[in-house]
């Protein structure tokens, strides 16, 4: 028997030759992201693929998966 999962999946694809992250939420009110790394002002950030948006700094990654997860949560909300 398999056991209740809760948060967050992530799964790695590809998208126009460059690797990306899906964050994909195993609550259905939530839609998935896609993250991607880009150089920009002399620095790693991750960015939303879709959108365009900057995240945070690559190296402030537990910041970058909080931000992540509470505009997942906002969209839902709205």
């Amino acid at each position: 028997m398999f056991q209740a999962m809760t948060g967050l999946m992530t799964a790695y694809a590809v998208i126009g030759g460059y690797m990306v992250l899906n964050v994909i939420p195993v609550d259905i009110r939530y839609s998935a992201v896609t993250i991607g790394l880009c150089y920009h002002d002399g620095a790693w950030w991750f960015f939303n693929v879709h959108s365009g948006k900057p995240i945070r700094p690559a190296n402030e990654l537990s910041a970058a998966a909080h931000q992540i997860r509470t505009e997942m949560e906002e969209a839902a909300a709205a």
